[in-house]
């Protein structure tokens, strides 16, 4: 009876740790939106933002009057009149009637730079969403490389066992032995390291998110490569780090154009009402005012000057940064497919290594083969193992670094990162206009599957009889243009292929084991679940995520549905090739409801060699 009671008690001390399991287990989705909550980058930028929308009211209150009050005591001695004290009170209104369009040059500028503020917030949200994908798949590959060394481990002692049995008994020496006990030291030092790297992965997890990592599964990254297929030089030039120096430019524009106009008059009107002075009475004083900057050393003319370069500069950012970024998204997506491949060769080989396995067992029992060989055969099986988990982590992480790249990783993954608060508007902004920048529409979300990672872990006895066909890596044709502006790929395919698995025969005998359980099998003997045949994708069609641009110069007229990814960086151009000075810095009207259109000025090529109109 104590012994039936003490089984019920582990019974349910079991069951009721593995519901607090599945309670706990944290998916990508929910790991992301957890650090992006806490992190303190995010709160930094959010201030960042809140103080560019300060600077917009302030700007803003150029079209608003200016109420003054003034009051005082006046003490005068002359020799004409002596005055003990008199009283001086006066209430002034001022209000600008016509600058020429410099308070809406300011207000421009306050909003272009607001507009930087957030795509660089956004920018730095997918690098931090990035970082925290990386490490939460760290942690899942180290597991599974812990895993797969432990059986390996397993397996050596095995050896070991039978070849201190064959040495005491005369058929082996004991210098075999003592190799399989150097195999064993070995793969005790490899798991020191990858236990080691796996403490710094559950660490970062905790500094990142707040927790530590319990109940991890493997995200299906599937999806994500499916979305890459389409039209990624328009997305490369709608990312936030593009959008970001594309608002800067704007922004240098509105404060050319702001400059340019320093020396132009403004007219204003200011209304007094009071004891102007101690021998006045009490007055009403209504003025107009015209106010015009006629010299102040030539400052205005080289802020205007100044301005322009930084115009053009900005420009020139915007196609740097483009070009970059093909690169970089170029190369870790051929590198991510790259991936893929070898771990559809991996998993090829590893039916192979445990074919040669089990033959070089049965081999060594009647002296046919050497201990060393039988050492190597499993050397070989659970480097190739390994390589594989290496491949498919690597394949996930560049996956994501490319959206995280794209400014996608947040949408894919349906992470809300929100930087500013919604308010009701005030005087200014229902007067002038709203005073929210435009915002992205919302995009359908890409859904994400949760499925467990299958190990492959090989029994002790299979024989092979089929082997799975090899996939052939996908190919990238394109053409570069010999344009010095624009480079744009003519005929770029690309094949969307999924993962080749393992088909067993039916002599074979393998496990899978769903991570992060451990699963023993009775003599190392186990059978395979649901693992389905290899297929080859034929011309898989994805779409494209579609982004609203804000401020973003209209795209190329070629709007084709199968413009694909190109496998070599090309030069995107926003601008014509500079001729003439006046036509480098000229101005760019951006269509917009809620703001001022720029005013005209910046195309004067007077201004920027120091000459003022007569």
């Amino acid at each position: 009876m104590i012994r039936y009671n003490k089984f019920m008690l582990a019974l349910a001390v079991s069951y009721f740790s593995t519901l607090s399991t599945k309670v706990s287990a944290e998916t990508l989705n929910e790991t992301l939106q957890m650090a992006v909550n806490r992190s303190p980058t995010i709160k930094y930028h959010s201030g960042k933002i809140a103080s560019a929308e300060s600077t917009i009211g302030e700007a803003r209150s150029g079209w608003l009057p200016n109420v003054s009050v003034n009051a005082g005591n006046e003490v005068m001695r002359s020799n004409k009149q002596d005055s003990d004290g008199s009283n001086t009170y006066s209430v002034k209104v001022d209000q600008t009637l016509f600058d020429f369009g410099r308070v809406g040059d300011q207000v421009n500028y306050a909003e272009h730079n607001k507009s930087s503020e957030v795509y660089t917030a956004h920018d730095e949200a997918e690098v931090l969403s990035s970082k925290v994908s990386e490490t939460y798949l760290n942690i899942l590959k180290y597991e599974q490389l812990i895993d797969i060394n432990k059986k390996n481990n397993i397996e050596h002692h095995n050896i070991l066992s039978l070849a201190e049995a064959r040495a005491s008994g005369g058929v082996d020496s004991r210098g075999d032995v003592e190799q399989v006990e150097v195999r064993i030291k070995g793969l005790d030092a490899e798991l020191s390291n990858y236990e080691a790297q796996l403490k710094a992965a559950q660490e970062d997890y905790f500094i990142l998110v707040g927790k530590r990592p319990s109940g991890l599964s493997i995200p299906d990254v599937s999806a994500l490569k499916a979305k890459l297929a389409l039209k990624m030089k328009e997305r490369i030039s709608a990312s936030p780090r593009v959008e970001a120096i594309r608002a800067n430019k704007d922004a240098a524009a509105s404060e050319y154009a702001y400059t340019s106009k320093s020396w132009l008059p403004a007219l204003s009107v200011s209304v007094s009402q009071g004891k102007l002075s101690t021998t006045g009475a009490n007055d009403t004083v209504v003025m107009l005012n015209v106010n015009s900057n006629i010299f102040d050393g030539g400052g205005a003319i080289y802020r205007s000057r100044g301005a322009a370069q930084r115009v053009e500069s900005a420009r020139w950012n915007i196609e740097k940064s483009i070009e970059d970024l093909s690169t970089k998204v170029s190369q870790m997506y051929q590198e991510a497919l790259s991936q893929e491949n070898q771990s559809n060769i991996y998993a090829q080989r590893i039916l192979h290594s445990q074919e040669v396995k089990e033959l070089y067992h049965e081999q060594y029992k009647v002296n046919r083969r050497s201990v060393l060989d039988l050492l190597n055969s499993e050397q070989e099986l659970f480097q190739t193992m390994s390589n594989k988990v290496n491949a498919d982590f690597n394949f996930r992480v560049l996956l994501i670094r490319v959206f995280s790249e794209l400014g996608e990783i947040n949408k894919a993954f349906n992470i809300n990162v929100k930087f500013e608060e919604d308010d009701g508007g005030n005087l200014v902004s229902n007067l002038f206009g709203s005073n929210k920048q435009p915002q992205k529409t919302a995009e359908s979300p890409i859904t994400e599957e949760m499925l467990p990672e299958q190990s492959v872990i090989p029994s002790s006895q299979p024989m092979v009889s089929n082997k799975p066909e090899t996939i052939s890596s996908p190919t990238v044709q394109t053409e570069m243009t010999n344009k010095p502006e624009t480079a744009t790929a003519q005929n770029a395919q690309a094949t969307t292929f999924t993962k080749s698995d393992i088909v067993p025969s039916q002599h074979a005998q393998i496990a899978v084991i769903n991570r992060p359980e451990t699963a023993t099998l009775p003599n190392n003997q186990t059978t395979v679940v649901n693992k389905p045949e290899n297929t080859t994708s034929q011309n898989i069609q994805t779409k494209a995520i579609g982004r609203s641009q804000t401020f973003t110069p209209a795209l190329s007229s070629n709007n084709n549905s199968n413009d694909d990814y190109i496998s070599k960086p090309y030069k995107y151009s926003e601008s014509q090739p500079v001729q003439k000075t006046k036509e480098n810095i000229s101005k760019e009207r951006v269509v917009n409801s809620n703001t001022h259109s720029l005013p005209k000025g910046i195309d004067d090529p007077l201004l920027l060699i120091g000459i003022r109109k007569k």
